[in-house]
């Protein structure tokens, strides 16, 4: 048994192929994830934020920087911007480049102590957590992870996949607790809740139980071929989209012996 990884991520921008220059062909990106060390803080705890760039595709990436910043992370609270980790900082003005080979993958971590740029503690409350790679435009897209200061950990329900088929609307917004198996991204397409496909990116992936299938965005830790058919407990908050198909939006990902 051993800990994947504890994350708060709810977004992960997939390694898909961009138009280049010429428009004719296509050029590989990376898959960008980030996560937090918990989803719940006391005021003034520190926030260590890890921001996640791998090569899932079969080719060689190379990313191109105008200056030796790779990436920005930054907070936002009610739409406000509240800190960002590269203001005041100086940066070397020059072209730098970073190479991902397939399968490699770059964690950034940065730590946000709870003091917006005006210095001032933050207040408790809904934060949003983003972070970007600051490469020559288009850049790939922020993705987001939320965080919750001066709050308790919330109470985790253990439930089964078909109770939440059969109650999606009773337990949503609950953080709830499935132990299943890992099935990536191939999905049991006969479960009502993964019939209609990934709820909210290409990069969601699945868990299923005796009782049925449902999706989960969010970073697993595990590697959707290879690591098929583990056994794994997924905790998240249950929601729905706006067709009613529920999903899980993790909170911690943890292996678990077959």
């Amino acid at each position: 048994m051993g800990t994947i990884a504890a994350v708060t991520a709810f977004a992960v921008l997939a390694g898909t192929a961009a138009l280049g220059a010429t428009g004719g062909q296509s050029t590989p990106q990376p898959s960008c994830g980030v996560k937090t060390d918990k989803s719940n803080y006391g005021l003034g705890e520190p926030v260590t934020i890890s921001f996640v760039v791998e090569n899932r595709t079969k080719e060689e990436i190379t990313l191109r920087f105008p200056s030796s910043q790779r990436y920005d992370v930054w907070v936002v609270k009610d739409g406000t911007e509240v800190w960002r980790w590269s203001r005041g900082r100086v940066f070397a003005q020059a072209i730098t480049s970073l190479v991902l080979r397939p399968g490699d993958k770059k964690v950034f971590e940065e730590t946000w102590k709870q003091i917006s740029d005006d210095r001032k503690e933050a207040a408790p409350g809904a934060y949003d957590v983003f972070a970007q790679l600051t490469t020559f435009p288009p850049r790939p897209s922020p993705v987001k992870a939320h965080i919750t200061l001066g709050k308790a950990e919330p109470v985790v329900t253990p439930t089964t996949i078909g109770a939440i088929v059969d109650n999606v609307d009773a337990a949503l917004g609950q953080v709830v607790s499935i132990t299943g198996v890992y099935r990536g991204w191939r999905p049991d397409a006969n479960s009502p809740a993964c019939r209609p496909g990934p709820p909210v990116t290409k990069s969601d992936w699945a868990v299923s139980d005796q009782t049925g299938c449902i999706f989960v965005t969010g970073p697993s830790g595990l590697d959707p071929t290879n690591d098929y058919g583990k056994g794994i407990t997924v905790v998240g908050t249950l929601r729905k989209t706006d067709k009613g198909q529920p999903y899980i939006e993790a909170r911690n990902v943890t292996a678990t012996e077959r």
